[in-house]
């Protein structure tokens, strides 16, 4: 048995069907490297590989100052495969990280505190010559960086971490298009104000900030859209006269209906949100989960983006 370090080369991601998600971590070990350590004998010929196992720690980095990474939680032994090196050429080893909830709150989190994340990879693995002679090597993939102290830990930068999130779908999993019109109406402003609190929103979300996330959309939906009135919040009289005073008029029932349904499902999911944050104060009194804010967010953007496609399409029928 052999301690070898691998020296991590790049990162990738794949989609596996029916099976799912993975960041693929690549690491070398060079034929100098091969014949300093294991002799002539594995450098110069064609090599079969076994990856018996690795363990992967997920770690949170802190890289500006003191430099430090502290352990979030353990991935342990996942399964290898079978490869091969032919001669003279570096020997390339693939470590898959399955993508789950978990690891994507970790990042998440990671970056809401200005940090990075890293990995620590652990291997074991088996290297078999022509002759069937074997060897295992154990050791860690080391990333070497001069601003990095902890060398036996793979670091990703924010822009690779941002790159794998993209390629994840969930870096851009937003898409938020608004149309406001043009038109200096009180409706449209607070339509405007609402479209633009949702932006703040959605990078709230990005950064794993969910308290704040659900805090603003709260402030959204008490200050922008709805207004109490006798007792009971109401969709706000600027928006809903607004809208009934536009419409052709054999068409204006149906509308109260339609904006009553509106004020409906605002009220729910205000109700919703104030099971996390407390009603009368911006205070958090029960972490959310990404589900709950995602949930209001695509609420709110849907009766925003309604609100405004009817303004702008009555407006331009009139």
């Amino acid at each position: 048995m052999v301690e070898v370090y691998l020296t991590y080369d790049r990162y990738d991601v794949v989609k596996r069907p029916g099976i799912g998600n993975a960041i693929v971590l690549s690491a070398k070990l060079s034929g100098g490297t091969i014949e300093k350590s294991l002799g002539r004998v594995y450098a110069d010929n064609n090599l079969i590989f076994i990856l018996n196992r690795y363990d992967v720690e997920v770690l949170s980095c802190k890289i500006v100052g003191t430099a430090s990474a502290g352990p979030l939680f353990m991935l342990e032994r996942l399964k290898g495969y079978v490869g091969s090196k032919r001669r003279y050429d570096d020997l390339v080893v693939e470590f898959e990280i399955p993508v789950t909830v978990k690891l994507i709150d970790a990042i998440n989190g990671a970056r809401a505190r200005g940090e990075s994340i890293g990995f620590r990879v652990r291997y074991s693995l088996t290297l078999l010559n022509p002759s069937f002679e074997s060897i295992e090597l154990i050791g860690y993939v080391r990333r070497p960086h001069p601003n990095v102290p902890f060398a036996d830990v793979i670091v990703l930068f924010s822009e690779e971490v941002d790159d794998i999130l993209k390629k994840l779908e969930y870096a851009e999993f937003i898409r938020l298009e608004i149309p406001v019109p043009l038109i200096p109406q009180p409706p449209v402003e607070l339509l405007r104000k609402s479209s633009e609190e949702l932006k703040a929103v959605e990078g709230l979300i990005m950064r794993g900030e969910y308290g704040h996330a659900l805090d603003a959309m709260r402030n959204i939906i008490m200050n922008y859209l709805t207004v109490v009135k006798e007792g009971r919040r109401v969709l706000r009289d600027e928006i809903r006269s607004f809208i009934l005073n536009i419409v052709s008029e054999k068409y204006r029932d149906l509308y109260e209906k339609v904006l009553e349904g509106l004020e409906e499902t605002l009220r729910a999911n205000l109700e919703h949100i104030h099971k996390f944050v407390k009603e009368d104060a911006s205070k958090l009194v029960a972490a959310p989960l990404r589900e709950e804010v995602e949930y209001v967010y695509y609420m709110l953007v849907n009766v925003v983006r309604y609100l405004s496609q009817l303004i702008l399409t009555w407006t331009l029928h009139k």
